[in-house]
């Protein structure tokens, strides 16, 4: 009987004995990891260096293992600006071994991987806001990117549309038309003004093949056909271009026809 109890109380768990392999095996994953900036020629953090390498699975491991997600590199960029499309320094990366060995061009490249990983940070509360040593956000490089879907997620979690004066949305009007729409879809002023006094509308007027779409889609969000600057109109922007649809485009929204730029005063 003694030895039929000893051998059960042998055997018999530990009522907390899953949570306590569960957190010791936890510690020791998480134990290699180094959540402060890597002293090597890029200077991440681990959590940026998945970001540049798309690696999701291995972001949601550092999120769990307590990786600040707003640390900052050499440059005050953050994770959440690489998984959105800030790019390497090129030169440091031309010496020493590859950043990302295991990765091909086209896996880096992929948005469905991207967004993925942007959504994991801001789920583990990465801030949209912060700004890097140029002055640049998360929601400039996915713009700059022509990254929709990201540009989309950032602006529903916080993101300004209008930032930089109507530089962001000047910047999307030579892009692709969805990147575009988020922006005006989630409160961009189509008539904001970039440096140089250019509206989005006469950005894109003055594309080189004319971008018809983007065109098509300002106007439709109330951009302002007749806004001027001192090198004129949207309309004037077309017709140096020879865009021709784009001029019928301007001309159904109520653009005026200009035969010089600037108009010459009538005289009596």
């Amino acid at each position: 009987m003694s030895l039929r109890v000893s051998v059960q109380r042998m055997t018999r768990p530990h009522p907390h004995a899953l949570l306590i392999v569960v957190a010791l095996g936890a510690v020791e994953a998480c134990a290699p990891i180094r959540h402060e900036r890597l002293d090597d020629i890029w200077g991440l953090t681990e959590i940026m260096r998945a970001a540049v390498c798309a690696e999701p699975d291995r972001v949601a491991k550092l999120v769990a293992c307590g990786s600040n997600v707003d640390a900052r590199g050499r440059e005050g960029e953050t994770a959440l600006m690489y998984a959105a499309g800030r790019e390497v320094n090129v030169w440091t990366c031309s010496r020493g071994p590859r950043l990302c060995p295991a990765r091909q061009f086209d896996q880096l490249e992929d948005e469905r991987t991207r967004v993925e990983i942007v959504e994991r940070l801001l789920a583990a509360s990465a801030s949209v806001g912060l700004v890097d040593s140029i002055g640049r956000t998360a929601v400039w490089y996915a713009v700059h990117k022509d990254h929709a879907s990201i540009v989309d997620a950032l602006l529903r979690a916080g993101s300004d549309p209008n930032e930089g004066s109507g530089e962001l949305l000047g910047l999307a009007a030579v892009g692709k038309s969805n990147t575009l729409r988020a922006l005006l879809i989630n409160g961009a002023d189509p008539n904001a003004r970039a440096p140089g006094g250019m509206t989005a509308l006469m950005v894109a007027s003055n594309c080189v093949y004319g971008n018809t779409e983007n065109v098509a889609v300002l106007l439709e969000h109330g951009a302002d056909a007749e806004a001027q600057n001192e090198d004129g109109t949207a309309w004037v922007f077309a017709r140096r271009r020879g865009n021709v649809e784009v001029l019928r485009l301007l001309e159904a929204a109520g653009a005026r026809r200009y035969s010089h730029w600037p108009p010459l005063a009538s005289t009596k």
